[in-house]
């Protein structure tokens, strides 16, 4: 797995970061859900499926993140599993993955009642699937959210009905939707950041900018919650955005407005050596050239001439063919 990949996954891993997210995307920045009242689930789902000769075919499905969730709303206590999907690039099937995840999660609750009373011994009632799921059961909902860690926007479907082409409207009545829930950060603005609490915020808003280096600049010089970010985040940021960032070892936040500084400075020198550099080959071309004049000219022998720029005969004449 790309270290990039491996270090989203171990940052939205994160319970305060998680909660932030739905929060963010469920309840507007209200702080419903608590990192306290998460607990981390299996990203894998194994669905075992029914298989012509009569025997049990596994399914396995492995999703980036997945957590149980208590929610504590209007006096009542709710359930849920909430999954998170890490996005750098468009897929175009992402709502139909995500729908996929959330099924075999739910056809995963189905075969776990179904687990539990054979352990029980409780006798099967009459139908193929009335004894894996009965009258009084309950599933947990499951919500994916899917994160876009790019500066571009979203150009794939969003829904499963965008994945469609024509549907008969009368067909389409009896068709669920279902949405992929896609965060992007080139669509949010100011007032949206401002629900986030968390330096989540900071990453999205450096996803943001990245396409742009004066409004990146800006962003990084004019917010002051950037004079100190979390190493983890600057992480992030930095294999993300692919750019130079010093951050030193054990130092738990990073002022990034001096990290970008001094890599404006070295890019600078950089810069500037580059064109010294230049300078030189320059000149040492036009000497070449004036050189080669004098032989072919018959001023100046060709070893002489060799010997002056402090190469051999065989490396002038391939220079100057």
């Amino acid at each position: 797995m790309p270290e990039r990949d491996s270090l989203l996954k171990d940052y939205m891993s994160n319970k305060t970061v998680f909660a932030d997210v739905f929060n963010f995307m469920i309840y507007e920045g209200e702080q419903v859900l608590k990192p306290e009242n998460l607990s981390t689930l299996s990203p894998e789902t194994v669905v075992l499926q029914d298989a012509e000769d009569g025997k049990l075919i596994p399914s396995h499905r492995i999703r980036d993140l997945l957590m149980a969730a208590t929610i504590m709303t209007d006096g009542h206590v709710a359930y849920a599993a909430l999954g998170i999907e890490n996005q750098t690039q468009v897929d175009a099937a992402m709502p139909a993955r995500n729908m996929h995840y959330d099924s075999s999660y739910y056809m995963l609750q189905v075969e776990e009642m179904a687990a539990a009373r054979r352990a029980k011994s409780e006798k099967p009632t009459k139908g193929k699937f009335s004894s894996k799921f009965r009258r009084g059961d309950l599933l947990i909902p499951t919500v994916t959210a899917t994160l876009f860690f790019s500066p571009e926007r979203w150009t794939g479907p969003r829904t499963l009905y965008d994945m469609f082409g024509y549907v008969d409207p009368r067909l389409k009545r009896f068709l669920p939707n279902y949405s992929a829930n896609i965060i992007v950060p080139a669509e949010l603005e100011e007032r949206d950041f401002r629900k986030m609490t968390t330096e989540l915020r900071l990453l999205l808003e450096g996803v943001k900018y990245s396409k742009d280096q004066k409004l990146f600049r800006e962003l990084i010089q004019n917010n002051p919650l950037f004079e100190s970010v979390p190493a983890r985040t600057a992480k992030v940021l930095r294999a993300l955005l692919k750019i130079k960032l010093t951050i030193p070892k054990n130092e738990e936040s990073v002022n990034m407005c001096k990290a970008i500084e001094d890599m404006v400075a070295e890019g600078r020198e950089e810069g500037r050596e580059e064109g010294r550099e230049e300078g030189r080959e320059e000149e040492r071309a036009k000497t070449f050239k004036l050189l080669s004049g004098l032989v072919s000219d018959g001023f100046l022998p060709l070893e002489e001439a060799a010997k002056r720029v402090g190469v051999s005969v065989a490396e002038f004449q391939s220079m100057t063919a």
